[in-house]
C-alpha cells in the first residue's frame, strides 16, 4: 500500500467538480480555447514608496516578468499598469505601432495616470496598482487550474523573481 501511495499523484482543478456537460465546464472551455484562459496567478509588485511604479526601471522589470511568463507552459497572457501605460503612449505619440512602449520617464508615465483620471474612472486601474501607486499587480491567465499546472507556473516564476526582484532590493515581488 505504502509503495502505491508514494506512486499516486494528487491533482485538483475546481472546474472537475461540475459535471462536463454543465454551462460552466462548457464556458471555461471556450475561454481555455480561444481566449488567454479563465484561471488567475497574481503576482505583486511592491516599492515601498509612494508613485514608485512610476520609475521606469520597476516598469521595465515588470514588462519583462510579463514577456517571461508568456513563454511558460499554461500561461495565456498577463495584464499589468505596463500595458495600459504603453497604450496610452501609444495614443499620445499619434498610435503608430512603434510607439506601443514604456513613457522615458517617472513624470510622463504619472501624467499619463493623472490625464486618464480627468477623462476616465480612477477606479479602472484598481486592480492593476493600489491608491498611492506603491504597488503594482501582475495577472497572469493560465488556461488550466489544475494544481500541477499552477505550481509549474509559480515553481518557473520564482527564480526569475528572485534574480529581478532580489531581496534586500528597495522592490520585491510575490506570488
Amino acid at each position: 500500500g505504502a509503495w502505491a501511495a508514494s506512486r499516486g499523484t494528487v491533482d485538483a482543478d475546481r472546474i472537475d467538480l461540475f459535471q462536463a456537460d454543465e454551462p460552466i465546464v462548457l464556458a471555461d472551455r471556450l475561454v481555455n480555447e480561444h481566449l488567454d484562459g479563465s484561471n488567475t496567478l497574481d503576482v505583486v509588485i511592491e516599492t515601498g514608496e509612494q508613485e514608485g511604479i512610476f520609475e521606469p526601471s520597476v516598469l521595465s522589470r515588470i514588462e519583462e516578468l510579463q514577456a517571461f511568463a508568456a513563454t511558460l507552459p499554461h500561461v495565456g497572457g498577463s495584464t499589468s499598469i505596463v500595458d495600459y501605460l504603453k497604450q496610452m503612449n501609444r495614443v499620445l505619440e499619434g498610435g503608430a505601432a512603434e510607439a506601443y512602449r514604456l513613457p522615458q520617464t517617472r513624470e510622463a508615465a504619472a501624467q499619463y495616470m493623472l490625464l486618464y483620471t480627468f477623462s476616465g474612472d480612477p477606479e479602472d486601474f484598481s486592480e492593476q496598482v493600489d491608491y498611492d501607486y506603491r504597488s503594482a499587480n501582475v495577472r497572469l491567465r493560465l488556461k488550466d487550474g489544475g494544481y500541477l499546472e499552477i505550481r509549474a507556473v509559480i515553481d518557473a516564476l520564482t527564480p526569475r523573481l528572485s534574480e529581478r526582484f532580489p531581496p534586500g532590493d528597495s522592490v520585491s515581488a510575490v506570488i
